[in-house]
């Protein structure tokens, strides 16, 4: 039920591929041979569906075995592996991504004998196939620049967050409801970061000096080039609505459903909106406490259902008018479908997602509303207004994406 909330989801469910370029490192000395690996857990937040944790498994390849203070080690070579999960499968599915691909920015904390630098990586996220369902494997591979460690001692490689900036693309190569979408990713704490150590030993003394040669160098002028991304239809999902609404003042329950909700999604901004559908419902309570009655009651949507998306979690309003169409008393009929017998203003129902809800596939929403005064209803209107309107009814619902 969500307009997606429709570029949603879950959207935006492709950071979990980004996962991939989590670690990168500046590094290898005069002679690069080491390689290290280390498997991490990171939490990063995804359109629609909330923050969700994701395991990257981090190889570096040409580490320095050691390496000479003041002079430059070369870059080093990471591939990076994320498994995503099939709630995030899912999501891109819905958007209908069938690639996903993008960028990395991984930091790393290089620790060289108590001189801190912060080492920022580009990475690649490669182009890769979105299953039907179930989990997939993403890679991300790139380096960094040399860097040249100043001082002598025990220097350490550790691991840090990450921002990556993806794209799923439908079979066509167009963008689907998410865009493009950066995502900022942080360590699970208690973890083991470090990924390597070595020592640096002291640079040599000079015995010559050389004298700096100096080239000037023209470069070219820039040219900046603005791309202008035209608007992506909204994500749209159908929902099957039941569940049942309980009247105050009666003291009992109003079974509702089935029927539908066809939300549309604004998945980058977390709202949607959708047109509620459900079928005349028929309810049996004793008036006055002991009178046996039955009312068939009829729900008028008087508006637009509309809300939004945190985190996977929904709040969400809508109105509606409600007209009994049928009321027998002993079996006696009191009310008839040819009878206006209608509350004169719309009931505002505010609902909210039970926990666990998913807004890819559903869940549980609850809320409360208040019946107003009716009308029309013949001789038995004051009756109706007597033992019906009043604040403190409640509705439970559940929906399933069909």
């Amino acid at each position: 039920m969500l307009k997606r909330t429709g570029r949603s989801v879950v959207g935006a469910l492709a950071i979990a591929t980004a996962v991939v370029g989590t670690v990168a490192f500046a590094g290898a000395g005069t002679g690069t041979a080491a390689t290290a690996s280390l498997t991490l857990v990171y939490n990063c937040p995804f359109p629609l569906i909330g923050n969700q944790d994701m395991s990257v498994k981090i190889d570096v390849t040409d580490l320095p075995d050691s390496a000479v203070a003041g002079q430059p080690i070369p870059a080093t070579k990471v591939t990076a592996t994320a498994t995503v999960p099939a709630t995030a499968t899912q999501g891109l599915t819905l958007v209908g991504a069938t690639t996903v691909e993008g960028t990395a920015k991984a930091n790393t904390l290089v620790d060289n004998a108590g001189a801190a630098h912060n080492v920022v990586a580009d990475l690649v996220v490669a182009k890769t196939n979105v299953p039907a369902s179930g989990p997939f494997d993403t890679v991300a591979t790139g380096g960094t620049p040399p860097l040249t460690l100043a001082n002598a001692g025990l220097t350490t490689i550790t691991v840090g967050n990450f921002s990556t900036t993806l794209t799923p693309r439908k079979a066509d190569g167009s963008e689907t409801g998410l865009g493009t979408f950066t995502s900022d990713c942080t360590l699970k704490p208690g973890q083991n970061t470090q990924l390597y150590q070595f020592t640096v030993s002291p640079a040599s003394v000079p015995t010559t000096t050389t004298a700096p040669t100096t080239t000037t160098t023209t470069l070219p002028p820039t040219t900046t080039t603005t791309t202008t991304t035209a608007p992506n239809d909204p994500l749209r999902i159908t929902y099957g609505v039941n569940g049942s609404s309980t009247i105050k003042k009666l003291n009992s329950g109003l079974p509702l459903g089935p029927g539908t909700l066809a939300t549309e999604v604004d998945l980058m901004a977390g709202k949607f909106e959708g047109d509620l559908a459900l079928p005349d419902t028929s309810g049996t309570f004793k008036l006055f406490g002991f009178m046996p009655t039955t009312a068939k009651v009829r729900l008028i949507p008087q508006m637009r259902t509309h809300g939004t998306i945190t985190a996977g979690a929904v709040t969400a309003r809508t109105a509606v008018g409600i007209k009994l169409t049928d009321v027998r008393v002993l079996g006696i009929q009191v009310v008839r479908p040819t009878d206006w017998c209608q509350t004169v203003a719309p009931s505002i129902v505010d609902l909210t997602s039970k926990p666990g809800f998913d807004p890819l596939n559903g869940g549980g929403l609850t809320g409360s509303y208040s019946i107003g005064e009716f009308d029309r209803c013949g001789l038995v209107t004051a009756v109706v207004n007597g033992t019906i309107p009043g604040p403190g009814n409640t509705l439970d619902l559940q929906i399933a994406k069909q």
